[in-house]
């Protein structure tokens, strides 16, 4: 679920752009972010936090789907 919403993630803040590059920042952002929230919950084995972090993703979605069609 984290891997694939951050997939998302990278997509709505890439489209738009005025330029045609990889804007690596962001995807190395999101990398550490997937990997910190794996090997944290693998540690802890709390579902709660996987649901936080998940629900966090969700909220930049949102924000972000916002932001584009406004």
């Amino acid at each position: 679920m984290i891997y694939s919403t951050c997939f998302f993630v990278y997509c709505l803040y890439e489209c738009f752009k005025e330029k045609n590059t990889i804007s690596f920042l962001t995807i190395i952002v999101l990398s550490i972010f997937s990997v910190s929230v794996s090997v944290v919950y693998l540690q802890w084995k709390e579902p709660v936090f996987h649901q936080v972090m998940y629900g966090a993703l969700v909220a930049a979605l949102v924000i972000r789907s916002i932001f584009i069609v406004t």
